[in-house]
């Protein structure tokens, strides 16, 4: 389980495709939590399937290895009230039964937002 990085800025809605691979159970549950500090038990922000977590594709690789695809979507207004140029440890975790799967961890870096002025140029 490699350290992923998801950089964005506060207020901008991001979004984010990921795919497990090797996985044969079915999934009852796909959890991504964000956390203020590595540890911590309450998250500060928290995508389910369903609801911000998609799945968009299963099926079968040339060699045989299951996979599935998400899109992950982060809202703009979701990140109102984290840090500015901050980094937030955060995982994705399957669930199947009572069994609990880690799949991705990382940090989230969230940037400070853009100048009005700023964004008018663009």
């Amino acid at each position: 389980m490699d350290d992923v990085l998801f950089e964005f800025k506060r207020g901008r809605t991001y979004e984010r495709d990921f795919e497990i691979q090797n996985y044969h159970d079915e999934v009852d549950k796909v959890l991504f939590t964000v956390c203020e500090n590595e540890g911590d038990k309450n998250y500060v922000l928290r995508k389910s399937l369903g609801e911000g977590i998609t799945l968009t594709d299963t099926g079968t690789l040339e060699d045989g290895i299951p996979y599935m695809d998400f899109n992950l979507l982060i809202d703009a207004t979701d990140t109102d009230k984290m840090k500015v140029d901050k980094e937030y440890p955060f995982d994705i975790v399957l669930y199947s039964g009572e069994e609990k799967i880690p799949v991705i961890n990382g940090i989230l870096n969230l940037k400070g937002t853009s100048t009005k002025t700023y964004n008018e140029r663009r």
